[in-house]
């Protein structure tokens, strides 16, 4: 496990999770790169590298000819020749990949292929190889950095256990108490003061809620005041419970599948081509393969919409095309979002079935 060659295409994460596996991870890591993937093969070498590999580059010139890759690749058998290298044939073109292919095969060296869905080492050759599953070893950083997406900020610690408490109690509660409580905490910015409307003050189910949220810690109860404690206070009331409840579900499960969850953080803010700048809920590493998670309490008529399109819209970029996208909502999507969550194969979690998000989490990824 010397020397691995591999080729790059838009799809990273079968270049590198072999590297990061400790039965295979090689001292020295080739990359055939065609001029149309420098970036790519760039960001490679940027999440690769600080993790001990040498990272070179081996150009081609053109990734279609399948004379003109087998003429490099015969050049780089024999400039390599003495540490008989391993071939990934996952990634590039298919006549990179068939002239790549055939060289190793006529000098008898190990060719393998990374299972797109079941994170598993096919050996292509010696055929006689078991297949081998891979480990669950690269964090959100490396793994972001590998697709060109540069990680500014994230937060793995949970929020604070009596946070937790409540965040995990108002998932159990009405739509009509918690877009109450959204409006409560919307109108005390930047104040940290609401005043409640007289039908609020009448309302026993809203005071209750109210006076679990004082005696938590989170507000203060004035009659027909509310005073929220701190700006986090007021922000965790107008919607970031269900951040932080999300993140508790999540917590919860990769206790319970630490081999299969890996790495797992909040609002995690990215940066990726020329200064696109975004902000995630929720993301998290299963099986090697990237899921992103958008929460939102409040109304969502129009918002649902818009996160749909966002979660559609940086699937591939952030993570390659088996990336996967959950929307969380205290309010039930109409029909025409409903639609368009199941064509853009985004998993919805809303209204009554946000108790249970823990099994819909499970269920989702396959563990349960």
């Amino acid at each position: 496990m010397r020397h691995q060659l591999c080729l790059v295409s838009q799809q990273a994460t079968p270049n590198v999770t072999p590297v990061l596996d400790a039965g295979m991870k090689p001292q020295r890591l080739t990359l055939l790169v065609s001029p149309d993937m420098q970036a790519q093969a760039k960001a490679l070498q940027q999440a690769l590298e600080p993790g001990g590999v040498q990272v070179q580059q081996w150009p081609i010139d053109d990734a279609w000819s399948v004379e003109h890759i087998r003429q490099r690749v015969l050049d780089f058998a024999e400039t390599h020749a003495d540490e008989s290298p391993i071939l990934n044939a996952t990634g590039g073109t298919k006549p990179m990949s068939m002239a790549a292919y055939a060289v190793f095969r006529e000098r008898d060296w190990p060719v393998f292929y990374v299972h797109p869905e079941e994170d598993r080492v096919i050996w292509l050759h010696p055929e006689s190889r078991p297949s081998k599953p891979l480990e669950d070893r690269i964090r959100l950083e490396p793994f972001l950095l590998a697709h060109g997406v540069r990680c500014e900020r994230l937060d793995r610690s949970p929020a604070a256990s009596v946070w937790q408490q409540q965040a995990a109690k108002l998932a159990r509660q009405s739509q009509h108490l918690i877009s109450a409580l959204n409006g409560l905490a919307i109108s005390a910015e930047p104040s940290l003061q609401a005043a409640m409307t007289e039908k609020q003050a009448r309302w026993s189910a809203l005071q209750g809620l109210l006076e679990q949220l004082d005696a938590a810690g989170i507000l203060q109860l004035q009659q027909h005041h509310v005073q929220f404690i701190s700006e986090e206070a007021r922000f965790f009331a107008c919607g970031g419970w269900l951040e932080d409840y999300a993140f508790l579900c999540l917590q919860k499960l990769r206790s319970r599948f630490p081999h299969a969850i890996h790495d797992a953080a909040r609002n995690v803010q990215v940066q990726r081509g020329e200064g696109v700048s975004n902000e995630i809920d929720v993301a998290f590493l299963c099986n090697n393969q990237l899921h992103i998670i958008e929460c939102k309490s409040g109304q969502i008529s129009k918002k649902a919409t818009d996160m749909l399109y966002k979660l559609d819209s940086l699937r591939q970029p952030l993570g390659g095309i088996r990336t996967r996208a959950m929307f969380i909502s205290v309010r039930t999507p109409g029909q025409a979002d409903e639609k368009r969550a199941s064509e853009s194969r985004t998993q919805l979690c809303c209204g009554k079935q946000l108790s249970a998000l823990e099994v819909t989490l499970a269920d989702w990824l396959k563990l349960a």
